[in-house]
């Protein structure tokens, strides 16, 4: 993770770190003020894998669904570029705009769809596995891509899209938002370690809310103090991240 963040934190040598090629399993221990608060562990599906057909891809789903069974928190990543294709976001009176200029034909918006309606259901999957009141996020990568108005037309497009996670019969909380890595984002030339050189501006920073699906699963699985809780409602107030249970609206309360 350090070696990625280094990677594009590198001044006019940044480069896009190369996805995950396995499918990992990463502990960590979670301290506080200098305190040990608890241990957990994160597991990191392989980049692509989701939408893999081949036989060992299908072997990893199944783990996948195993692992389910003692998860604390489920978070997942869904690209806005995959959104603006399958749900046409693209503004039509921004046609100069080179990021909403995406290439919309036929074959990438039925790729996108198929990509969607492939994680519709691995989700529909998943819920047979979790336990009631296993929270799930839904992070949409890439914000800066779309304007605020498109972002909120693709989150309510999302709801609908994802019946399983968002039906009356659900019991789990269901949170959307949204991050970025920064503005105008882009991948240039190969450079000579044939990594993708990154181009655009890069904020990694709370501002880009990256650090959401980082702590919601953390704050989730806490016992927090009176102080801690007061933070915590602070960092996931109703603009950052909206809650769901049923379908219906929520509030987060610790």
């Amino acid at each position: 993770m350090n070696e990625g963040i280094e990677d594009m934190d590198n001044g006019d040598q940044a480069v896009w770190p190369r996805g995950s090629d396995q499918t990992r399993e990463f502990p960590y221990e979670l301290y506080i003020n200098g305190i040990k608060r608890t241990q957990f562990e994160i597991y990191d599906y392989r980049g692509g894998a989701l939408y893999d057909d081949s036989d060992i891809a299908q072997d990893e789903r199944e783990k996948l669904y195993e692992t389910f069974k003692e998860s604390s928190c489920i978070v997942v990543f869904i690209d806005a570029y995959t959104l603006m294709k399958a749900f046409s976001l693209k503004n039509q009176e921004d046609e100069s705009d080179a990021y909403r200029k995406g290439d919309l034909k036929a074959e990438s918006v039925i790729r996108a769809n198929n990509r969607l309606n492939h994680l519709k259901l691995i989700m529909s999957e998943a819920s047979q596995y979790l336990q009631q009141e296993v929270p799930i996020l839904l992070t949409i990568t890439k914000k800066d891509i779309l304007s605020d108005e498109e972002l909120n037309l693709a989150m309510e497009k999302l709801k609908t899209n994802m019946t399983t996670l968002f039906s009356k019969a659900n019991p789990n909380p269901v949170g959307i938002t949204a991050v970025s890595l920064g503005t105008n984002l882009g991948a240039g030339e190969f450079n000579e370690d044939m990594k993708k050189k990154l181009t655009g501006c890069l904020h990694l920073d709370v501002s880009q809310n990256i650090h959401i699906p980082i702590l919601f699963p953390l704050f989730n699985g806490l016992e927090l103090s009176a102080n801690e809780a007061q933070i915590a409602r602070k960092i996931f107030n109703n603009n950052i991240l909206k809650m769901y249970i049923g379908g219906k609206p929520a509030v987060i309360t610790f």
